[in-house]
């Protein structure tokens, strides 16, 4: 993993972290790089992985929210990740994707889908199907379809809780008890827009898809995934690296 791409929105910090990777022997290339360095916050990962689906992301907090950032992976610690990078001691987790299909048009999230009424003042309504068995009518503001990577994001701040296995639904602000309901990773999710017009969303694609009633929405697990680079440091590792600060330029 010697060609690297830094992605971010402070052009400052990825400057120089990008000094940092020519130092320690990295190349940094645009085109089919190895590992790609997402420096920032949450919606920097998805940008990246948008942008360049399947290639390996290593991510890094740069003063901003990240809750997918593991808690060794902040910019001052760089030292410690690019020795660790140079030496092979990390390990790549795969994680879940998601497929939406709409007519022949087919979408890709690492987080979620969302699907919500177009017009903020007229419910959704919808008809949604679990594989073959159909489900009780559906009214409300939409619906939330997660993975276990994305159960942290908009599906948390519905239900309030995370899961770590299968496909995740929320309910916003539906007509029914029915919060949140958890199904296996084989599961396929169809859904009808009855009425109203919907606007389907990937992640934090600003690209929607606007679904007129009668639309049929089909959302299952890809064969995608989407691979993450780990590895642990611990306070020895951090000490001797001496959070170079001066040598970065922060």
């Amino acid at each position: 993993m010697h060609n690297v791409l830094v992605i971010g929105k402070d052009s400052r910090a990825v400057r120089a972290l990008e000094r940092m990777l020519v130092h320690a022997g990295f190349h940094l290339k645009k085109k089919s790089p190895d590992v790609i360095f997402c420096l920032g916050g949450d919606g920097t990962y998805l940008y990246a992985e948008r942008c360049y689906p399947g290639i390996s992301k290593l991510l890094i907090r740069n003063k901003s929210i990240c809750s997918k950032c593991p808690p060794s992976h902040h910019l001052p610690d760089s030292a410690v990740i690019l020795d660790k990078l140079k030496k092979g001691q990390y390990h790549i987790e795969k994680h879940t994707k998601l497929e939406a299909r709409v007519g022949k048009k087919r979408l890709l999230c690492s987080n979620d889908f969302m699907i919500r009424n177009k017009n903020l003042t007229q419910a959704l309504r919808f008809t949604m199907y679990i594989n073959n068995t159909r489900m009780p009518p559906c009214i409300g503001d939409g619906i939330v379809v997660a993975t276990p990577f994305g159960s942290t994001a908009y599906f948390y701040a519905i239900t309030k809780k995370h899961f770590t296995h299968g496909i995740g639904l929320a309910f916003n602000n539906g007509a029914t008890p029915l919060r949140y309901k958890l199904l296996k990773d084989t599961d396929v999710v169809t859904i009808q827009i009855d009425r109203e017009q919907a606007e389907l969303a990937g992640d934090n694609n600003p690209r929607t898809i606007i679904l007129k009633p009668g639309a049929v929405i089909t959302i299952k697990k890809a064969p995608e995934t989407a691979p993450f680079v780990t590895m642990r440091t611990n306070f020895v590792e951090k000490l001797f690296a001496g959070r170079r600060k001066s040598f970065i330029g922060l």
